[in-house]
């Protein structure tokens, strides 16, 4: 029978996984494979040492089980917790687990100190870093100190704080496991954080060092201000420093050089740890940085420009993935996806010889987006190329409509005519023959829009709000003239619905008791959309002029049910 190991050697081990020594744990053992990273040395408890004390003490197992699975009290969380922790603090370590880290214990010398992290295997995940969640404790030195702060480092899995956080992130109790990092304790004369991309502008071409003299835990737990150094290529910026600086700008640079190191191997801008002493920097730890927003997925190489289609909207939520699946089919490969909004690249765009033309037209509906352009232009310009083969031909927005009304009559025409075609054929497709009709409908209104009437009437729209606009500023100073103006036009859709809404107001104003069911559902959460649509509308017949009513908001909402939540 094969003996089961609890005790690793983190710097020497070639197969690591989160599920043996946590996510800490694998991330050191990653770190100590990287040529020119220096990590103290360290040994790891194991996560089934964890789970052989549990099973040792059912009592843990069935508390644990206990906790609350979604919001609950602090109070009802706090009380749960601290018994827990108290259980798992009082056992005593199985003694095969004591002999394996004795016998670690004996490679280091007699008195030498020890920092004893936890390392969970649901912490420093790309979604969910647990950053400060669980403990851990430093200086700590002899046997029975380290078997103490290992039973501490467990019982941190279940402080309030890491339950709450669990909740929040909806990560289930009774399946998270603990491994403990045992490091050796470095005496440094700086340490502190470095942060590969910004996390306040998630700039990843920003690196943020942040210093203190001596251990970084004082810093940590806000007992000291620490010096903080932006560095962007070969530019280090200087903020909250006194007279003296705690690391020369050689020391700045050469630690940068190590976080792009890191990063580079991890693949993604990394929170790091550092320490620096005896003229050596070491790395105690290195998570991913959970907070950034993240960048659109692409092929291309090199620098890429994106435009926000939500902001150009006046849709900044984030979109569900069936809106995003509807929307990237409609718009092509330009259109890419990142936090559940659409952004669209620009930057084939901005390299032809039309760019001067799409900048234009970007100014006529998004001025603050076109000026970025611009100066991001002016600072990285390189010419523009001839159009290339996967670049779409530029929309001619010189395009004019002849001086004939009935053109946008005839538009608005084909396209209601086409709209009923489709809820006519709709009808009658199921299951994969659903998605593939939609796509191909897909296809079809994309002819649709980018027809050459179509974006005719498209441009010249815009071109006549830019020039009333533009000449309305001039003549008497005032200013968006046209979007005042559009507002009374017909066909202004947005106008339009927001008067049908007021109709459907009128059917329900002065009815009290139905103003009073409306507003409960509001205040429970339990709105309308939240319930069976056909048993809300019952409902609210049974008021006094329910009927009618009901009859309005179902009328509203089959015209203009797919559109009025993101635009009331």
């Amino acid at each position: 029978m094969i003996q089961e190991t609890f005790v690793f050697d983190l710097n020497n081990l070639i197969n690591v996984t989160t599920e043996v020594t946590g996510s800490k744990g694998s991330n050191l053992c990653e770190l100590s494979k990287v040529s020119g990273i220096h990590v103290p040395k360290t040994f790891c408890i194991a996560t089934n040492a964890f789970r052989l004390c549990v099973s040792e003490n059912p009592a843990i197992d069935r508390l644990i089980r206990l906790l609350p699975s979604s919001e609950a009290t602090n109070e009802a969380i706090s009380v749960h917790a601290q018994k827990i922790r108290n259980t798992i603090e009082s056992i005593r370590l199985p003694s095969m687990i004591i002999n394996e880290i004795e016998q670690k214990l004996r490679e280091y010398p007699t008195q030498q100190l020890f920092a004893i992290r936890s390392s969970a295997t649901a912490e420093d995940l790309p979604s969910a870093s647990f950053a400060g969640q669980h403990d851990s404790f430093l200086n700590i030195a002899g046997d029975d100190a380290i078997f103490n702060n290992i039973l501490k480092c467990w019982a941190s899995l279940f402080t309030d704080r890491a339950i709450a956080y669990r909740i929040k992130n909806k990560i289930e109790h009774h399946k998270v496991r603990m491994a403990v990092i045992v490091q050796q304790m470095v005496h440094p004369t700086a340490s502190g954080v470095m942060f590969t991309a910004d996390p306040v502008t998630s700039n990843r071409k920003a690196l943020k060092i942040e210093a203190v003299q001596g251990y970084g835990d004082i810093f940590v737990s806000g007992e000291k201000n620490a010096q903080a150094f932006m560095v962007a290529g070969d530019v280090i910026a200087h903020s909250n420093v006194s007279a003296i600086s705690i690391m020369p700008d050689h020391n700045i640079t050469e630690l940068a050089s190590i976080g792009r190191t890191i990063e580079a191997h991890f693949g993604t801008p990394q929170d790091i740890e550092w320490c620096y002493a005896d003229k050596k920097f070491y790395i105690v730890q290195s998570r991913p940085i959970t907070t950034l927003f993240p960048v659109p997925e692409t092929q291309n190489p090199g620098l890429r420009v994106y435009l926000s289609t939500g902001h150009q909207q006046m849709m900044t939520d984030a979109m569900k993935p069936l809106g995003i699946s509807i929307f990237a089919a409609s718009s092509g490969q330009y259109m890419h996806n990142a936090g559940g909004r659409i952004f669209y690249d620009v930057t084939d765009h901005l390299a032809s010889p039309s760019r001067n033309m799409i900048l234009n037209v970007i100014g006529k509906s998004e001025i603050l987006m076109s000026d970025a352009l611009r100066r991001f232009i002016d600072k990285h310009d390189r010419g523009t190329a001839a159009q290339s083969a996967t670049t779409p031909p530029p929309v001619n927005f010189d395009a004019v409509l002849e001086n004939d009304p009935s053109v946008i009559d005839d538009l608005i025409r084909q396209n209601e005519i086409s709209l009923a075609l489709l809820k006519d054929n709709i009808k009658n497709q199921k299951g994969t023959e659903l998605i593939d009709f939609i796509l191909q409908d897909i296809l079809q209104r994309k002819k649709d829009i980018f027809d050459s009437k179509n974006m005719a009437a498209l441009t010249t729209s815009m071109n006549t709000a830019a020039w009333i606009n533009e000449k309305l500023h001039d003549w008497l100073g005032l200013k968006n003239v046209a979007d005042t103006l559009t507002q009374s036009t017909p066909g202004n859709i947005t106008s339009e619905m927001g008067l049908a809404l007021l109709d459907v107001a009128d059917t329900i104003r002065g009815k009290d008791e139905m103003t009073n069911y409306l507003a409960q559902l509001q205040i429970n959460g339990n709105v309308p959309q939240k319930t069976d649509n056909d048993q809300f509308v019952e409902q609210l017949k049974q008021f006094n002029g329910g009927p009618e009513a009901a009859a309005a908001i179902t009328s509203f909402l089959n015209k203009y049910g797919m559109r009025c939540v993101g635009e009331i």
